[in-house]
């Protein structure tokens, strides 16, 4: 269907894999695939037909929805729907998910991924990021945004690409690692992990002292705060993990 190439597009899912790509073109091509789990073969098939993709298309707008029938006051399921998205790449992107993987390449429009139980990846983007899981890892590859705000609470948040003059990076999990990799002309920041190291390839300014390994518990008092810069300080991180590291290594 017709977008226009600074459109949007929202999915709601329940269960299933979510594959977005940007494209050339202004419209959106949508794949669905629905999977169903049954005590034979009939209940399979009666458990597909109950669920529902419903499509709107509206001014500048795309909205996808998986929607399950309500039997018994409980929902089915035994149902998963994967979907394959391509359109436009400077389309705005939201996706939302229970149970289920994210994996959005080559959108350079605004993008928003929610998922509980899965991954969240975004490779190639070039507007802002905000990526949430609960049991999951988080990765941006190939990143050059100026906002990026990712946060699990199992797994690890990893983020590749060039760190922008004035951009501000907010990544927090709980139980995992934040891993860095990135081109940068200087950063400020703000790190706290409970029980584990903060380790930078760029040497870091902590009270007129450069170092590039600092111990997570603050100098022997558990969950202090680190604060330093390099270069021109010019990027924004706040980088928080429970029981991890955090890890800056130069690209």
């Amino acid at each position: 269907m017709r977008l226009g190439r600074n459109g949007a597009v929202n999915v709601s899912n329940i269960a299933g894999d979510i594959v977005i790509t940007g494209g050339g073109g202004d419209d959106v091509r949508i794949e669905a695939v629905k999977r169903a789990r049954g005590r034979d073969d009939a209940d399979g098939r009666a458990r597909l037909q109950d669920v529902t993709i419903e499509v709107r298309e509206l001014p500048n707008r795309v909205d996808v929805r998986t929607e399950y029938p309500r039997t018994g006051g409980r929902r089915n399921w035994f149902v998963a729907v994967d979907y394959t998205i391509t359109l436009p790449q400077a389309a705005s992107v939201t996706v939302k998910t229970v149970s289920g993987d994210v994996r959005v390449t080559n959108a350079r429009g605004d993008l928003t991924a929610e998922t509980v139980s899965g991954d969240v990846t975004a490779a190639g983007a070039r507007r802002s990021l905000s990526l949430r899981s609960v049991s999951g890892d988080i990765r941006m590859t190939d990143t050059e945004v100026e906002r990026a705000e990712a946060r699990t609470v199992s797994g690890n948040v990893e983020y590749a690409g060039r760190l922008a003059r004035n951009g501000d990076y907010e990544m927090d999990t709980h139980s995992g690692n934040v891993l860095l990799n990135v081109d940068t002309s200087g950063f400020d920041l703000e790190a706290s992990t409970f029980s584990g190291d903060v380790r930078s390839d760029y040497a870091l300014t902590l009270g007129g002292t450069q170092v590039r390994t600092v111990n997570g518990r603050g100098r022997g008092r558990p969950g202090r705060g680190i604060r330093g810069t390099f270069g021109d300080a010019g990027a924004r991180l706040s980088l928080r993990s429970f029981s991890g590291n955090i890890v800056i290594d130069r690209r």
